[in-house]
């Protein structure tokens, strides 16, 4: 089984395509990088921050046949390079919902609108990896730009897979709505 990696950017539905992956049969790395051992500016990571980790990624992707989450949005070229026939899923979403939902979930998890980036700062993120894995890929038959929306209509056709009977998953759905301001501080 080839190699699969979504490298949407946070709050485009990376955690739905784990759980579609895992529908799917693959063995999914979901998320959760042991922060202990990687330290990186916790709002604004960039592809050469995940460089020095390149031999603990590597085993990481060794273990796995799909993933989902970080650091695969900021190391898709490395991963790309390690694996040629992997395919490369890119998730697109609103920038100012990406922001919003961003923001969102921080607040959700405590940390006060004072010391939060403005929502063009995560737009900005967003637009630009966006951007740079578009064109990394452009031509490529194993890359696909797909909404997490669209579901198993672009997914399946795109892996090879038949489409399931079950519905496809809608992690985290509305989960980063309308949260408080205040509450415990998230722990990267």
């Amino acid at each position: 089984m080839n190699k699969v990696f979504c490298i949407g950017m946070y709050k485009t539905g990376t955690t739905t395509m784990g759980a579609a992956f895992q529908v799917l049969g693959y063995n999914t790395f979901l998320g959760g990088w042991p922060k202990d051992k990687m330290i990186f500016d916790r709002w604004f990571q960039t592809p050469d921050e995940w460089d020095k980790y390149d031999d603990i990624i590597k085993k990481k992707t060794e273990e796995y046949d799909a993933f989902e989450d970080y650091p695969w949005m900021f190391c898709y070229k490395k991963c790309h390079e390690w694996y040629p026939d992997a395919k490369f899923i890119l998730l697109q979403r609103d920038a100012n919902e990406v922001a919003e939902s961003d923001l969102n979930m921080w607040r959700k998890e405590g940390v006060a609108e004072q010391d939060l980036p403005p929502a063009q700062k995560f737009i900005d993120r967003y637009e630009k990896q966006f951007k740079e894995a578009s064109e990394y890929f452009k031509n490529n038959p194993n890359f696909l730009i797909m909404n997490i929306e669209e579901g198993w209509a672009s997914l399946c056709p795109f892996l090879g897979k038949d489409t399931p009977l079950q519905e496809f998953p809608h992690s985290n759905k509305g989960q980063y709505q309308n949260q408080p301001t205040y509450g415990p501080h998230y722990n990267i």
